[in-house]
C-alpha cells in the first residue's frame, strides 16, 4: 500500500515538472520566433518603396517560375536585394553610432 502512495506522489510530481518544462519550452520557442521575425522586419523596413515593389514582383515570379533554373535565378536576385538593404541598414547603424 505504501508503494502505491509513493508512486502516485511521484507521478504527480512528474506531471508538474512536465507542465513546467512545456511552459519553458513554449516561452523559448516564442522568444526564438520573435527574434527571427524582428530580424526579417528590420531588413524589410530598410527597403525603399521601389525595392519593396521589386521584392513583391520577384516573389510573385518565384511562385510562377517555369523551371528550377529560373527559380534559382529569382532567389539569387531576391537575396541580392535583401543583402543590399541589409548592408545599407548596417552602414546606417554604424554612422549613427559615430555621429
Amino acid at each position: 500500500m505504501e508503494k502505491k502512495e509513493f508512486d502516485q506522489e511521484l507521478l504527480l510530481e512528474l506531471k508538474e515538472d512536465l507542465k513546467m518544462i512545456k511552459s519553458l519550452l513554449s516561452k523559448y520557442e516564442n522568444l526564438i520566433e520573435g527574434i527571427t521575425v524582428n530580424k526579417k522586419l528590420r531588413v524589410y523596413d530598410v527597403l525603399t518603396f521601389d525595392e519593396k515593389v521589386k521584392l513583391a514582383e520577384l516573389e510573385l515570379e518565384l511562385l510562377t517560375a517555369h523551371s528550377k533554373k529560373e527559380a534559382t535565378l529569382i532567389k539569387k536576385e531576391i537575396d541580392l536585394l535583401l543583402e543590399t538593404a541589409n548592408l545599407r541598414y548596417m552602414k546606417s547603424r554604424g554612422n549613427s553610432s559615430n555621429g
